[in-house]
């Protein structure tokens, strides 16, 4: 799947299209699963930061990324138990506060 980031009515760097596919489709899935607070904070950063922005290096990208391989980590009973699909779509803030993410965090360091 090819990421149309046109497609999300936000502000991003050309800078993007220099990545690889598989991180444009993160990205693209990052953006388009913020809610309206964090879009209003995306969108304060990039107009405050212009070109010098780097969303693959924002830290809600890189928490957003951890949360998601933190997912694909677990078996499929917890996945069940925290109502995720496999896909891009979770509440991260919910379970990056989760000690149970915090202990993966410290042991995959």
């Amino acid at each position: 799947m090819e990421a149309n980031f046109d497609s999300l009515n936000m502000k991003f760097s050309d800078l993007i299209k220099t990545y690889s596919p598989e991180l444009q489709r993160e990205i693209y899935e990052y953006l388009n699963g913020l809610d309206d607070r964090n879009k209003q904070a995306y969108n304060i950063a990039y107009e405050h930061l212009g070109t010098s922005f780097n969303i693959a290096r924002s830290n809600g990208f890189k928490l957003w990324k951890d949360v998601y391989k933190y997912l694909n980590s677990l078996n499929e009973e917890k996945k069940l138990e925290l109502h995720y699909d496999g896909g891009y779509s979770f509440d991260v803030e919910e379970i990056s506060e989760s000690k149970e993410f915090k202990d993966w965090k410290k042991k995959s360091k």
